[in-house]
């Protein structure tokens, strides 16, 4: 397999894998946001433990998503990298031809 083919494989589990944590966060989220609908009539302690929590998947998913971001530019720089290689190895085989 050529490196391009490693970073493309690496690239797409790290992709899966941001992607599943924040599906994970958003479902969390999204069970907890009726909670919080009923509990805050109520103003009660556990209001605002869920309310904490879920500031802290809100924040978690953030932060997947930032991480995803800072991934994917990392890929296209290794991507531009691999081209340029590339172009060198191409314009090295014509001159040989």
């Amino acid at each position: 397999m050529t490196s391009k083919g490693i970073v493309l494989v690496f690239a797409i589990i790290g992709i899966v894998a941001v992607v599943a944590l924040v599906s994970w966060a958003w479902v969390r989220v999204s069970g907890r946001k009726e909670k919080i609908a009923a509990l805050s009539v109520t103003g009660s302690d556990e209001y605002r433990s869920l309310s904490d929590e879920y500031r802290r998947l809100a924040d978690m998913a953030v932060t997947a998503q930032e991480h995803t971001e800072l991934k994917m530019g990392d890929i296209a720089v290794q991507m531009a990298q691999l081209r340029g290689q590339l172009e060198s190895v191409q314009r090295i085989l014509k001159d040989v031809e």
